[in-house]
């Protein structure tokens, strides 16, 4: 066992002390790895560095070990051995998948800016690495000890070429200035908001909500602590582009067996049908408007020298902004050409230019962008430049990777069309969208397969001896009295309702468990039904009816007016099948519905 440090301090002199600590620390601590992977794709994107052996040297916790480090005066000491053994571990698996995996590792904040900048840079260099391979990551916990000269650190480290991840994003009083000045790469969300997140509505709001706002500030958002499947599917319904922790994978010393050119995979994740597009998922025709709007130069690394810059703006005068991407084509931001005419024209701009002392990369001149998945929609484009009055643009990616730019021109132009569409379709009697955008829901829903999903067709039953009985003006109006229910009884944002055509509509639900929406069922079509029957005469009411005659032209009696509903679900999991086949399942339970005594007749799809 270990001496415990802590204790022997009080009958050592100091600098015995603080030796004899380095000694047992070289000797017990190592460092693990922790896999980070993309929860679109399931792919690797980086790891990770995780300090371990600190419980054999008598501490509860890494941080009981480096604040041991800091009270003896050889943070600098620890860190630096840390950095080693993390880059040692890492170095062979920087080819072990597609683009080259990230290493994440931390930097105690309470060190000194010189003496932190030189050793990170004297360890990266050591391991023969670039520093774009590094993401430094900058916790929130120690905000108050920090250094007041932190941004200066920061925007250092940028120049360095390495990016830069705001760590344990939620547990302190959020480092938000480094997200306002574009001093982040990304934002990992503390553990506490993704524990039980898929059972937690307030946590998924919380977590949705850090997503959405990372993403406009062109931010990737990691989500720490995903311990199994629910919490995986609920982190990539709110938006998390990645995510870590022992559902993944736990971490590991180090990383035996791997050889260069392996692409690591992990075939327990859901696959990215099963995950689908989300919540926030768009119209299937937007994302094909919006990359047809797109302009799509191709992207500049992000560790292209700045002449590089230079000549691209030179061969393609009609350009004005250039996107600068990572090595894994993840956005950084765009180039604009103005900002490099204030370094040409600017006498102290071209000296900094001209003097061999100083790199400037394509990240040192990239600006922030709102960044937003082309099949997230044209609203979710429009909300994320009006978030950023400031950018040129949208960014477009898919799975995180770079598409196209958005000029504010070209979106006002896509949202344009999809308004006059959207009109076309509209029904002029009940203002519901109408076939056209029916189907297009249905697809998405059928892709969208984390919670249930629901298709509702309802009918108006004995509507044709009504309206042949009192015409078309009180036909009209039973049918926009069942489009005001329909809209009473179904207030969510997220709900789609269409007017199918004549007297039959469709209900698009999701993230309703089926006891309630029974409930809300049946009440809709009782409240339908009391009120229809103030829309007969009142000898009709009295009577329970009127006489008429069926399609076939037989004479019967048909009883009041009321409204009956089909009911497809959609089990969550895995992706359904084609709109068609869905439209066709659920219309195909009417006949079944209006012969059920509650006038409800409820199908559970399968695949």
């Amino acid at each position: 066992m270990a001496l415990k440090l802590s204790e022997g301090v009080t009958r050592l002199d100091a600098e015995q002390a603080r030796q004899t600590f380095l000694a047992e620390v070289s000797a017990g601590v190592t460092c693990a790895l922790q896999p980070i992977v993309e929860t679109a794709t399931g792919r690797l994107h980086g790891y990770e560095a995780l300090l371990r052996g600190h419980d054999r040297l008598g501490f509860a916790t890494p941080i009981d070990l480096l604040d041991q480090a800091a009270t003896l005066g050889v943070l600098a000491e620890l860190e630096a051995l840390v950095q080693r053994r993390a880059l040692a571990a890492f170095t062979p698996l920087r080819s072990a998948a597609v683009g080259g995996p990230l290493l994440f590792l931390n930097i105690d904040p309470r060190l000194p800016a010189e003496t932190a900048l030189a050793g990170l840079a004297h360890s990266v260099a050591a391991a023969g690495l670039p520093a774009g391979a590094v993401c430094v990551e900058i916790s929130e916990r120690l905000e108050e000890q920090a250094e007041v000269g932190m941004s200066a650190v920061l925007r250092r480290l940028q120049e360095q070429g390495h990016r830069i991840a705001v760590d344990d994003f939620g547990r302190g009083a959020a480092r938000l200035g480094m997200l306002a000045e574009g001093q982040a790469d990304y934002v990992k969300i503390d553990r506490r908001f993704i524990t039980g997140l898929g059972e937690d509505p307030r946590r998924q709001l919380i977590v949705s909500g850090i997503a959405a706002m990372a993403r406009r500030l062109g931010l990737r958002v990691v989500a720490e602590g995903v311990e199994n499947r629910a919490e995986f599917l609920a982190c990539c319904a709110a938006g998390c582009d990645l995510a870590q922790g022992y559902f993944i994978a736990r971490p590991t010393l180090p990383m035996a067996g791997l050889s260069e050119g392996v692409e690591i995979s992990f075939p327990h994740l859901p696959q990215p049908a099963v995950i689908g597009r989300g919540p926030a998922a768009g119209r299937p025709q937007d994302a094909a408007q919006l990359l047809a709007a797109a302009e799509r130069p191709q992207p500049v690394r992000d560790d292209a020298e700045a002449e590089t810059l230079f000549a691209l703006f030179r061969n393609n005068p009609e350009l004005d902004v250039y996107p600068v991407v990572t090595a894994e084509c993840i956005p950084c931001g765009l180039v604009h050409e103005r900002t490099l005419r204030e370094y040409v024209y600017s006498p102290f701009g071209r000296s900094l230019l001209q003097n061999p002392a100083m790199r400037f990369s394509a990240r040192r001149f990239a600006r922030p962008c709102p960044v937003v998945e082309a099949d997230a929609g044209a609203d979710r484009a429009l909300e994320a430049f009006a978030a950023s009055p400031q950018a040129a643009g949208v960014i477009l990616t898919r799975n995180n990777r770079y598409l196209g730019v958005l000029s504010a021109q070209a979106l006002l132009s896509v949202l344009h069309e999809r308004r006059l569409r959207q009109a076309r379709d509209q029904s002029p009697l009940t203002g519901l969208p109408g076939n056209h955008s029916i189907a297009a829901r249905v697809e998405t829903l059928g892709l969208s397969a984390q919670h249930a999903r629901y298709l509702c067709y309802f009918d108006l039953d004995n509507f044709k001896a009504f309206n042949d009985r009192y015409g078309f003006r009180r036909g009209d109006r039973a049918i926009e009295l069942l489009a005001e229910h329909l809209r009473r009884g179904f207030p969510e944002s997220d709900t789609f309702l269409g007017h199918v055509g004549g007297d039959d509509f469709f209900a698009g639900l999701e993230r309703l468990d089926s006891k309630t929406l029974r409930k809300r069922l049946a009440a809709l079509l009782e409240g339908f039904a009391q009120e229809a029957a103030g829309l007969h005469d009142a000898a009709d009411r009295a009577a329970g009816g009127l006489h008429g005659h069926d399609r076939s032209g037989t004479a019967r009696f048909f009883p009041l007016l009321c409204c009956s509903v089909a009911i497809l679900e959609l089990p969550a999991g895995e992706p359904d099948a084609d709109p068609e086949t869905l439209t066709g399942a659920v219309a195909a339970l009417k006949a079944t519905a209006k012969a059920a005594p509650d006038r409800m007749a409820w199908c559970r799809h399968q695949t």
